[in-house]
Parts: structure tokens; C-alpha cells; sequence
């Protein structure tokens, strides 16, 4: 695991650099170039979809500890994503969503099939609504995820919602309903985002989960930075108040826009 965080660490220092040199050269497409609308940072999905025929990949690792916040990986959680979207006209977009999670946190209190886990799933997003101010979208997913044990399916439909308030302040939101083996619960999401210039801003947030045992809650909080017209990294912190084992967790993402829409 020590080599796969270095390893990330070495790409984003690479893209940052190349990425760097095109924004000299071509600052002034920041103003003109299509929005980004990358889900990353946070929990919140976007109401946007990526734009026809656009192409764009979105990587995080996460790394979580219990109670006592450590960057000691051999005692740690570790969580690594990849996320694919494809724009289908202006309005729609299929996505795929690969994750492998390990947990080395030294507890009893989890079980070993539960130490090392993986899921991928399918998506379609449809944005109903987009204007200057107000967007209205929706998502749906089908999701395979398994231990070294056992394997299940999850399904999830949510409603995607943003709405800006001035040029500095803006909120997003969503509302979701799952259902897996026989149980279904909600989630929620609450995104405070101040974009403090075109390309630098932080974000606050709340989300959790509710029903079937599952009522719980974070808050996080962080910053993303636009290195050019189609790339864009980001860091943030997470708290949660849900007595679990892995109750604190930092992230480090990566949005980049392969293909620009047609």
C-alpha cells in the first residue's frame, strides 16, 4: 500500500506539472472552456452531466484511521477509486465506478472478510434543468460489490439538485434511495461551496445515511484547484460522529477531462 500512495502521488505531480505549462500557455481558455462539472470533491454528485461526447475520469485515495488520525498506512484504511463518465448528447451520460478498499486499522471490532473489499458499478445521469442559476438532475446505479467471503448487489436512484446564490456561494444537495438484499435506507447530502476565484475555492459538507440501522453522519471539508481547462485536484478531511471504526479519513482526487464536448 506504501507504493500504491507514492505511486499516486508521482502521477498527480506529473499531470500537475504537464498541465501547469498548457495553463501558461492557454490561460484564456479557463473563461471560455465548458465547466468542468466534476463530482469530486465530496460526497455530492453533480446535477451536470459531462457534455455530448465529452470524456472525463475522476481518481481518489483515501486514507482513514479510528479516532486518532495517522498517515501510518500499515495501521490505516485505504481506499482507492476510479470513476469513468461519457456524455450521451448534452443531457445525458453513462459512468462506471471502480473501488478497492483495505482496512489495516488494528481492532477487533472487524471482521477479516471485511478487511478487503471491492465494488464496480453502471450509471446513467439525466440533467432535467440547467440555467445560470438552478440545475435539476437524476442518477441511477447498479452496483456488484464483494469481500473475500461473500457478494451482493446494491441498486441506487438519487436526486441531484444546485442552485446558486451569488458568484462566491453556491449549494448542492442530494437525496437518494438504496436498496440491497432485502434492505433499503436513504442518503443525503448538503454541499456548501465558496468558489473564491475562477479557479481555486473550498467547500464545507454534511451527508449520512438513514433507516434500516443505517442513521449516521460526516461532516468534511476542503479545497479544489483548477490547474487548467480540464484538470483539477483536490483535497479535503472528513469527521464522523458514528462511534465506527473508521471515523476519520483524508482525500486526495483528481478530475481530468480526457475529451472535451462537442
Amino acid at each position: 500500500m506504501k507504493y500504491l500512495f507514492a505511486t499516486f502521488l508521482l502521477f498527480i505531480g506529473g499531470v500537475s506539472y504537464s498541465q501547469t505549462l498548457d495553463s501558461l500557455r492557454l490561460e484564456h481558455m479557463k473563461k471560455t472552456a465548458a465547466p468542468l462539472n466534476s463530482d469530486r470533491p465530496g460526497q455530492t454528485y453533480s446535477a451536470n452531466t459531462v457534455g455530448n461526447k465529452a470524456l472525463m475520469t475522476q481518481l481518489g485515495l483515501e486514507i482513514g484511521g479510528h479516532r486518532l488520525y495517522s498517515w501510518d498506512i500499515s495501521s490505516s484504511s485505504v481506499k482507492g477509486t476510479i470513476d469513468l463518465r461519457y456524455g450521451i448528447g448534452d443531457r445525458f451520460e453513462i459512468g462506471s465506478f471502480i473501488s478497492g478498499f483495505s482496512n489495516q486499522i488494528n481492532t477487533d471490532l472487524i471482521e477479516d472478510r471485511e478487511r478487503n473489499t471491492s465494488s464496480y458499478s453502471l450509471n446513467a445521469r439525466y440533467t432535467a434543468l440547467s440555467n445560470d442559476r438552478n440545475s435539476l438532475g437524476f442518477l441511477a446505479d447498479a452496483a456488484y460489490g464483494t469481500d473475500r467471503q461473500e457478494s451482493s448487489m446494491t441498486y441506487s436512484v438519487k436526486a441531484l439538485y444546485s442552485v446558486s446564490i451569488t458568484k462566491s456561494f453556491s449549494i448542492s444537495s442530494n437525496l437518494g434511495f438504496n436498496t440491497s438484499e432485502g434492505s433499503s435506507w436513504g442518503n443525503y447530502t448538503l454541499n456548501l461551496g465558496f468558489p473564491l476565484f475562477d479557479d481555486f475555492g473550498f467547500f464545507a459538507e454534511i451527508y449520512g445515511d438513514f433507516g434500516s440501522d443505517r442513521n449516521q453522519y460526516w461532516i468534511d471539508g476542503g479545497i479544489w484547484y483548477l490547474i487548467g481547462p480540464n484538470v483539477q485536484l483536490d483535497a479535503y478531511f472528513a469527521k464522523g460522529f458514528n462511534n465506527n471504526v473508521q471515523d476519520l479519513y483524508g482525500t486526495l482526487g483528481l478530475t481530468w477531462r480526457l475529451i472535451e464536448p462537442k
